[in-house]
């Protein structure tokens, strides 16, 4: 059994790696290599309408796959089982930055590359306000949330807030994959009377920069 079954019942196993074999990671890889190679407007035109189809697929599929997965096995062991998967997905998604050439030593380096990826996989309405880019820390402002907007087309509202925690999980994982020593967080959510999601991403206070 591996370090993701530890604490795990047999079913919430299951699940957990049902969920992990459903995560095309080559999709988003061939994706977010076309976007940076396109050239002329007409193949932008086709390409954003593909980006388009193949994000709302993905985020109404991983919206559905949560509304199963509390059914089946409870609120508890949902979030339990999201954030082992979010983690591991995190970790295992480095390769995918490579085409942004982010500098591992730059906060806001980082940050843009996690960014960037974000709204290849999440879709081209999300909108960023960047508020600080330093080397040692950056502060992003995230408007236009597809997430938020299908959790409420789909009455999954109440769900929005808890779900924040694993996307920071995922966001933490993922960046400190990148290095070990620069930390992710929200410090505001869009649906806690704010028009926006904020973000941190910072040198983490017992740590330095990677040589």
């Amino acid at each position: 059994m591996n370090m993701l079954a530890k604490g795990l019942s047999k079913e919430e196993v299951e699940l957990l790696e049902q969920v992990k074999s459903n995560v095309d990671r080559e999709l988003w890889r061939e994706l977010i290599m076309d976007i940076v190679k396109i050239k002329e407007s007409k193949e932008e035109l086709v390409y954003k309408k593909k980006w388009e189809m193949a994000t709302k697929a993905l985020i109404y599929l991983i919206t559905l796959y949560s509304q199963v997965i509390k059914e089946e096995v409870g609120l508890d062991a949902y979030y339990k089982i999201s954030k082992e998967v979010w983690s591991e997905v995190g970790k295992s998604f480095t390769d995918l930055l490579k085409p942004l050439k982010i500098d591992n030593n730059d906060a806001s380096s980082i940050h843009s590359g996690v960014r960037k990826f974000s709204k290849v996989i999440m879709g081209s309405e999300l909108d960023f306000e960047v508020v600080e880019a330093l080397k040692d820390r950056s502060v992003v402002r995230i408007f236009n949330c597809p997430w938020h907007q299908i959790m409420l087309e789909t009455g999954m509202q109440s769900f929005c807030e808890p779900h924040h925690e694993i996307h920071e999980i995922f966001c933490q994982s993922l960046v400190k994959a990148i290095n070990p020593h620069m930390t992710f967080m929200f410090t505001q959510h869009t649906n806690l009377n704010s028009p926006y999601c904020e973000e941190k991403v910072e040198i983490r206070s017992s740590g330095a920069i990677s040589p």
